[in-house]
């Protein structure tokens, strides 16, 4: 008899919704949405080690093939993925440190650090978010920010999109945000009201290198144990629109 496994996070339930919404916009490639050429640097910030990819990747490996600098901010290990469920796994914290850099290498990503935060409780650390933010892009010479969406349906990621935002306007930095789980868990009509939605417009080149990049993400793919679904699920995985929110 097969054992039952227990879903780790909810499955798609908007994906439909927002495929119709991207299909009715015009598109444009990254570098002229963010407004960045050869030589300028993006800060690319994430809560956890995949958002950049599941949320981003195929624009992100877009950018650098542009001759734009993409630099990776990761605020949190992503060590608490499975805490909701009451499983702690030993040394995963070391497995999505390991996971994030060889999928940042895949998108062609010049530098990427994880900030080690605690996960799941950054909304508590609002000013070290503020400070840790303003400071990454000080030290790279962000032109823009590029962060998880301030309104995607996880604590965390509003944490990170809030603090990004404060910090971009402490500076007069461009921020974009990208959504990872919003796609997925809210109804655009709802969620989207005074925000605008730009889809980006990607190569052949770019997508495989985010299949790539979401191929080192086994932690997140692949159950993490005989009796769990996978911390992603399958349609998350397979999503290939990608898109900026601004409000």
């Amino acid at each position: 008899m097969a054992t039952q496994r227990v879903a780790v996070t909810p499955d798609s339930a908007y994906a439909g919704d927002w495929t119709q919404l991207v299909r009715t916009l015009p598109d444009a490639r990254p570098e002229r949405v963010l407004g960045v050429g050869p030589g300028d640097v993006v800060l690319v910030i994430g809560a956890h080690p995949d958002d950049e990819t599941f949320g981003a990747g195929a624009s992100i490996a877009a950018l650098s093939k542009a001759g734009v600098q993409v630099h990776a901010l990761a605020v949190s290990a992503g060590e608490a993925a499975l805490d909701h469920v009451g499983r702690s796994p030993d040394g995963l914290a070391t497995c999505r440190a390991r996971e994030y850099a060889a999928a940042c290498a895949a998108l062609g990503v010049a530098a990427a650090s994880i900030a080690g935060l605690p996960d799941g409780r950054l909304a508590e650390h609002g000013s070290r978010l503020f400070s840790l933010i303003l400071e990454a892009s000080e030290h790279v010479g962000a032109h823009c920010l590029l962060t998880v969406w301030w309104g995607d349906p996880h604590p965390d990621h509003e944490a990170v999109g809030r603090a990004s935002v404060a910090a971009g306007a402490s500076t007069g930095r461009p921020v974009a945000g990208y959504p990872v789980w919003a796609q997925h868990w809210s109804d655009p009509e709802r969620a989207l009201h005074g925000v605008r939605v730009q889809p980006m417009r990607v190569d052949a080149a770019a997508q495989r290198a985010r299949t790539e990049a979401v191929a080192c993400y086994r932690s997140q793919t692949e159950p993490l144990d005989d009796d769990l679904m996978p911390v992603v699920p399958r349609e998350v995985v397979r999503w290939r629109p990608e898109m900026v929110l601004v409000s």
